[in-house]
C-alpha cells in the first residue's frame, strides 16, 4: 500500500512531464516551419520512415531504425521533423540500443555515397561509417560540406548521414531535447546550403 502511494504520483508526474515536453517540442518545430513558411504535417503517412528507414540501413549486426515521425515541416525538397532514432553501433553483435528523439533535416541528393560522421566542426570529425579516421571521399562531395560547417560551425555536435542518394542531420545537444529555434535554423541553413554540394 504505500509504495502504491510512492508509485503513483511518480508515475504521474513523469507522464505529465513527457506530455509537456513533447508538445514544447512540437510547438517548437511548427513555429519554426511558419516562420519560414514552410507546409506542416503533424503525423508522417508511412512513406517518411520507409524512405528513412531504406536509405540509412545498416549491415548487421549495427542497426537503426527511425520511428514516431511527426511534425513535419518542408519546402524546397527539404523536410525538417521529429523522430525517434533507435541506434546500435557495436560492431561485436552485442546489443548496445540507445532510442533518442531527434529533430531533422533529410533531403534527397544527386551524389550517392556513403557516409556517416559525427562533427563538432570541420576539423573534430569522428567517423562512424566507414570505420576509419581518413578524410572523407571528396568524390561524395563531402568536401564542400565540411567548408560549409567550417564556415558555420555547429552550436552542438553534428550528427550526418550521406546514404543511398539521402542526406540526414541533427544536432545532439548535451541535454537530450535542448533544441531551440537557433538550432534549428542552423540545420535548415545547413541543408539549404549541403543540398547545393550534394
Amino acid at each position: 500500500m504505500n509504495t502504491a502511494l510512492i508509485l503513483i504520483p511518480a508515475f504521474s508526474f513523469v507522464g505529465l512531464w513527457l506530455l509537456i515536453y513533447s508538445r514544447r517540442r512540437s510547438r517548437l518545430v511548427k513555429t519554426f516551419g511558419a516562420k519560414k513558411g514552410l507546409s506542416y504535417r503533424h503525423r508522417d503517412d508511412g512513406a517518411l520512415g520507409r524512405e528513412l528507414n531504406r536509405a540509412f540501413a545498416l549491415t548487421a549486426p549495427l542497426g537503426r531504425d527511425f520511428s514516431r515521425i511527426r511534425d513535419i515541416v518542408e519546402g524546397g525538397g527539404i523536410r525538417l521533423f521529429r523522430a525517434t532514432e533507435a541506434l546500435d553501433l557495436s560492431p561485436y553483435g552485442l546489443p548496445q540500443n540507445t532510442h533518442s528523439g531527434r529533430i531533422a533535416v533529410f533531403f534527397e541528393t544527386e551524389k550517392d555515397g556513403e557516409a556517416f560522421f559525427l562533427a563538432k566542426d570541420a576539423r573534430d570529425i569522428r567517423h562512424v561509417l566507414p570505420w576509419s579516421t581518413g578524410p572523407a571521399e571528396p568524390d561524395l562531395g563531402l568536401t564542400g560540406l565540411m567548408q560549409i560547417i567550417d564556415g558555420n560551425p555547429p552550436p552542438h555536435q553534428l550528427s550526418v548521414t550521406v546514404m543511398g542518394g539521402r542526406f540526414l542531420a541533427y544536432l545532439q545537444p548535451m541535454l537530450t531535447g535542448g533544441e531551440k529555434e537557433s538550432d534549428l535554423d542552423y540545420l535548415y541553413r545547413l541543408a539549404t546550403r549541403a543540398k547545393q554540394t550534394l
